[in-house]
């Protein structure tokens, strides 16, 4: 079932996939030299948008590769230590509780100190998490969890902070950052793929699931290398102390679209974290298939889940002039719907599909809501932001995982769904004030 679901989907995201290709060579240009393509001087700063956006793009795939290769397998291999599943959640909760903790510092130090700095902390906590998961010890898996919410808190902030202000630093115009965001998404739902299958044949090669976790280092130092060779270092607004957090403040009070795009992000990406540790135990829960013998090929659906993912992002892409805000609107409505629908559902086969619809949305999503943060958040706060942002983000999903282990899995995916509808609340605000923003402007 799964092997034909993956072959299915992944045509179809093809089809999705070439038809934004020959839209993109349709387009004059996303690149900025659109409105000038005989000046010498935008051919080149097109050249330069073309080399600055595949430079990011490649360092923006390998870190998510890393992530990737043992993503599928964190529930499998705890399985594998002899944890059961409340231990589980709680390791879970450690990792998510440290993301939320330090990461509330990472972005205002990113601004301080550098962000390409704070990129390359990335390869090396990362790395350190992965080799702690070898081992049975639970301190040390516990240390390695520590590791690896610091590592997903950089993940999630510094990288897109880097590349935004350095975009807008070399004059480049806000209309070609929403293909940039999607060409991204789109090709690392492409190597999410390559990720998944290859760390399934590997697991089954090695007969172990701490096999993919050795597998994430060699990306991980990969990224290292580009950017350290070939980035620039950029900073935010140089204040001390509680200055970042005023001048966070400040901006809040001018625009309360920064709250709205933090309430979205904290209320969406809570739900899909908390689905990230739900979907093997309600796959496991429903396994009836006699060919798995009692093991699910979570590699092979993982890679069905990227499948999804892209093509959401391509949907994103085959619209690039669309407003973002209408299309996280669509991406909250069909995680909700698709929440709902495998927390009610007995049958595998229809869970399964209700967990790719909730991939689909989560591909629209990320290139809607990146677009929407680089547009709305001042690049002087942007990692201060960022991070602030992951507080509630964690907070929430603390609270979705205290929950695991001792309700049932349906209670809990029908709590991340009540997420959702409150990001769709959000959504649907930030749509309307920004309609009146636009009104308010063309009036005067």
């Amino acid at each position: 079932m799964f092997t034909e679901s993956f072959i299915a989907a992944s045509v179809v995201a093809g089809l999705l996939l070439l038809h934004n290709l020959r839209l993109s060579t349709k387009r004059p240009l996303d690149a900025p030299s659109a409105h000038a393509a005989g000046n010498d001087r935008a051919n080149g700063q097109a050249r330069g948008f073309a080399a600055f956006q595949t430079n990011y793009v490649v360092v923006f795939v390998l870190v998510h590769a890393s992530d990737w290769l043992f993503g599928p397998y964190l529930y499998a291999v705890y399985l594998e230590h002899g944890l059961d599943l409340s231990w589980i959640a709680t390791l879970n909760m450690v990792g998510f509780l440290s993301s939320g903790i330090l990461g509330s510092f990472i972005g205002s130090l990113s601004d301080k100190w550098g962000r390409k700095r704070l990129c390359l902390l990335f390869p090396v906590v990362m790395c350190a998490s992965c080799l702690c998961i070898q081992s049975r010890s639970l301190p040390l898996l516990i240390i390695g969890r520590l590791f690896g919410g610091v590592s997903t808190a950089l993940l999630y902030s510094v990288f897109e902070a880097w590349m935004t202000s350095e975009f807008f630093a070399r004059g480049y115009p806000p209309d070609a950052l929403g293909g940039l965001f999607s060409m991204a998404m789109t090709l690392n739902s492409g190597m999410a793929i390559l990720a998944g299958l290859f760390a399934n044949f590997v697991t089954d090669l090695a007969e172990t699931s701490r096999a993919p976790f050795l597998l994430a280092i060699v990306p991980a130092l990969v990224s290292a290398l580009v950017i350290a060779t070939t980035w620039n270092e950029n900073y935010g607004r140089t204040t001390a102390g509680s200055g970042q957090w005023k001048s966070l403040a400040r901006a809040i009070r001018a625009d309360v679209s920064i709250v709205l795009v933090g309430t979205i992000q904290a209320c969406f990406e809570s739900a899909m974290f908390g689905f990230v540790c739900l979907y093997g135990p309600a796959l496991d829960a429903l396994n009836v298939l006699p060919e798995s013998n009692g093991a699910l090929p979570f590699g092979i659906i993982f890679a069905t889940f990227m499948v999804f993912s892209m093509a959401g992002s391509s949907l994103c892409g085959a619209f690039p002039h669309l407003p973002r805000e209408p299309l996280a609107v669509l991406a909250l409505i069909l995680a909700f719907t698709s929440l709902l629908a495998s927390s009610a559902s007995e049958s595998l086969g229809r869970t399964f599909f209700s967990f790719c619809v909730f991939e689909m949305a989560v591909g629209l999503y990320f290139p809607a809501i990146s677009a929407l943060r680089s547009r709305i958040i001042p690049d002087a706060v942007r990692g201060t932001a960022m991070s602030v942002f992951q507080v509630p983000l964690n907070l929430l999903v603390v609270s979705v995982l205290a929950r695991v282990g001792t309700d049932p899995v349906d209670q809990v995916l029908q709590m991340c769904a009540g997420l959702c509808v409150v990001g769709l609340l959000a959504a649907v605000l930030l749509h309307k004030h920004q309609q009146v923003k636009a009104f308010r402007r063309k009036v005067e």
